[in-house]
């Protein structure tokens, strides 16, 4: 039911257990020896001896997972029968200093899955260190504190000695954003359950440029469909010029190379961190180290980030590489808090080429890397977990058939969830889940094009998920036969423009995606910056959008051209516009598609065989692209769908587009109001189950 919390399961087996499953027994001489064969095999890791019944007690993690490959090799021999193999990981927080690897070796089996499991709420696995008492300085050197801002600053500004803290050399700050692949993030400092902040100018929001002196090179256009493609001069970075008198402050912070800048630098949907070079105080001149992808354009935002001069607030920090330290104003309340800084570039936990694995009942969080990443394999599930504050991504999934059911994710530095899978020339599927979970503030430090969930393949779904408070897309969609259903999105887009809350594009073949029954609602933004709830962008095609409710949204559907989309019975509440279906293919873009050898519409079509089976005889129309109604929105429709105080659009190809049934109504509605919405003034109008959408759990 949407507003419905999530609650996780928690096995009755597991109820006052540790957390990660493995199974273990350290024998005499250090030998390790197989378990005796049963159906089920506990092994405790962090808990005393009999605390949890029939299980036995492994001195670390790493020892249990020998064990469990021990255990494994005995019953691939068939010196043992398959066992289910629980690592019980207790209460408590356990640091880590490399990933937790789950190779092939120690992965299940069907009916004999090696579980790794844990307390729910009470078990906590950690890539940062615990800040102790004496890593802390009175006060700041003289040198450092003489830049600080005020006297207040001075007072209050304290040095964390990441040395004493059991960091040999903190993270730094790398290039990041759109276009470039996820990062760790530097070393941040978590206080108590949330990060803080690297100080900023602004506080909040972003300046705008005043002038662009050099745009700088324009990665972009080196690609293969780019202007210059394989151009090899030398990059630089851009300069510009910010008239406000405090450029002067910045000078020191870019002289030791700590000074970096975040912004939108040429378009609303594009963001990337970039170093500072050097100041020039004299002009108010800021040459970047390196340039941005699209190149400096006119009216970029940007804030300035990890300045010294700038940390005048409680709660912002500045990382001082050169020095191994953090200078932090710690918050106002700032008693009795565990504080952390991470150090853990790796993710947490890594399962390589490994089956039938299950990671339950932890939480996953303050690390620079990403939570859990899935390299290959089959059936690997995370299940009633929480992840937060990570500096990378949350959970990256590639294989076949995993799943991530039932979790919290939020405070995610990038992508919250991403699933690769399937092969799409034979439209085989990946058949990945991700189901009734709750997903917010993902995107934290990389803000465009880092979704809660990223799809890529073939066949996953995508259902009662609650995703929420975000800079950019909900669900980004690549690929064929993905099932995005009954999910409840709210306030995303919150930063960018021509986004959509879920989004697909530039490419004709996206055959048998469906985006149904979801409830995506209050997105506020500006009708010159699209916002859109649903936006098949740049000619994406063959996909089905029915039964959604769009309610107090900026925008309600953008297409873009695409053919053989069907757009059918969705409800669109008090939103600014309805849907807008255009031509762009035979309008502003014909000049991007007609070159094979440059268009990347064409690049991707022909990597598939739509002339042969099984896309022949499943979708045979897509193998008519470049023949039949060329760059026009054929085989499109757009019918019985329902417009409440909402203006129902345009569509500018009503010739190739079907449109009929729609109806427009100047009333009220409230699509909370029973389990099922219904539009009885249409006819054959199916009910949208508005009760069932989002998490069940």
């Amino acid at each position: 039911m949407i507003g419905a919390m999530i609650q996780r399961r928690i096995p009755p087996s597991v109820v006052a257990i540790g957390r990660l499953a493995h199974i273990s027994i350290v024998l005499a001489l250090g030998a390790v020896a197989a378990l005796p064969a049963q159906q089920s095999v506990r092994v405790a890791v962090g808990l005393a001896p009999g605390e949890v019944a029939g299980a036995r007690t492994a001195p670390d993690l790493d020892t249990a997972l020998d064990l469990v490959r021990a255990q494994r090799a005995a019953e691939r021999s068939g010196d043992a029968a398959p066992a289910t193999i629980e690592v019980l990981l207790g209460p408590g927080t356990h640091e880590r200093s490399a990933s937790i690897v789950i190779d092939a070796a120690a992965g299940g089996a069907p009916g004999a899955p090696t579980v790794l499991c844990g307390v729910a709420g009470r078990t906590l696995i950690t890539g940062a260190r615990t800040v102790p008492p004496g890593a802390w300085s009175a006060e700041l050197p003289a040198e450092l504190r003489a830049r600080l801002p005020d006297d207040r600053a001075r007072a209050a500004v304290r040095l964390v000695d990441l040395g004493a803290a059991g960091i040999a050399q903190a993270g730094g700050f790398v290039p990041r954003g759109m276009g470039r692949a996820t990062e760790p993030a530097p070393t941040e400092l978590f206080w108590g359950d949330r990060p803080l902040p690297f100080a900023r100018w602004p506080n909040t929001g972003t300046t705008t440029v005043t002038e662009v002196i050099d745009s700088g090179s324009v990665p972009r256009d080196r690609e293969p469909d780019g202007k210059e493609p394989g151009s090899r001069e030398p990059l630089r970075g851009g300069t510009f010029r910010i008239d406000v008198p405090r450029v002067e402050r910045w000078v020191a912070a870019a002289a030791a190379g700590d000074a970096w800048a975040h912004g939108y630098w040429h378009w609303d949907w594009a963001d990337e961190l970039l170093q500072v070079d050097r100041v020039d105080p004299a002009t108010r001149r800021i040459t970047l180290a390196q340039p941005h992808r699209y190149g400096l354009g006119p009216g970029a935002r940007f804030c300035i980030v990890n300045v010294l001069e700038e940390l005048d607030q409680p709660g912002e920090c500045v990382l001082l590489t050169g020095r191994n330290a953090i200078a932090v104003w710690p918050p106002d309340d700032a008693a009795d808090v565990v504080v952390r800084a991470s150090t853990l570039a790796e993710p947490l936990v890594v399962v390589r080429d490994a089956d039938h694995v299950v990671i339950r009942d932890v939480e996953l969080a303050y690390t620079r890397g990403a939570a859990v990443r899935v390299e290959g394999g089959s059936f690997v599930t995370v299940e009633g977990c929480a992840v937060r504050c990570t500096g990378a991504d949350g959970i990256v999934m590639r294989g076949l058939g995993h799943s991530v059911l039932r979790c919290s994710l939020e405070d995610v530095g990038a992508t919250a969830i991403s699933a690769e899978g399937g092969d799409r020339a034979t439209l085989t599927p990946g058949s990945h889940r991700i189901e009734d979970c709750d997903i917010a503030r993902f995107g934290r430090l990389e803000r465009t094009y880092r979704p809660a969930v990223a799809l890529s393949g073939v066949g996953h779904r995508v259902a009662h998920n609650r995703i929420h408070d975000a800079p950019h897309s909900a669900v980004l969609v690549t690929g064929n036969e993905h099932l995005v259903e009954q999910n409840e999105i709210s306030r995303v887009l919150l930063e960018t423009g021509d986004c959509g809350a879920i989004m697909m594009g530039r490419d004709w073949a996206m055959h048998g995606v469906v985006v149904r029954h979801n409830v995506i609602r209050d997105l506020p933004g500006t009708t010159a910056r699209w916002q859109n709830a649903i936006y098949l962008d740049d000619m994406a095609s063959g996909i089905t959008v029915e039964g959604n409710v769009l309610w107090r949204c900026n925008l309600g559907m953008l297409v873009g051209g695409g053919r053989s989309l069907t757009i059918r019975h969705n409800v669109l509440i008090d939103c600014g516009n309805g849907i807008r279906f255009d031509a762009r293919g035979v309008g502003w873009m014909a000049q991007w598609i007609a070159d094979p050898a440059t268009s990347t519409l064409h690049r991707r079509l022909a990597l598939l065989p739509v002339d042969r089976p099984p896309w022949s005889e499943r979708y045979p129309e897509v193998a008519t692209t470049l023949t039949v109604g060329f760059g026009r929105p054929v085989g499109s429709a757009v019918v019985g769908n329902a417009f409440f105080r909402t203006p129902v659009g345009t569509v500018d190809d009503p010739e190739s587009v079907r449109v009929d049934g729609n109806r427009s109504f100047d009333r009220e509605l409230d699509p909370t109001a029973s389990p099922q919405l219904e539009v009885p003034e249409i006819p054959g109008f199916p009910p949208i189950p508005v009760g069932t959408i989002g998490p069940r759990h």
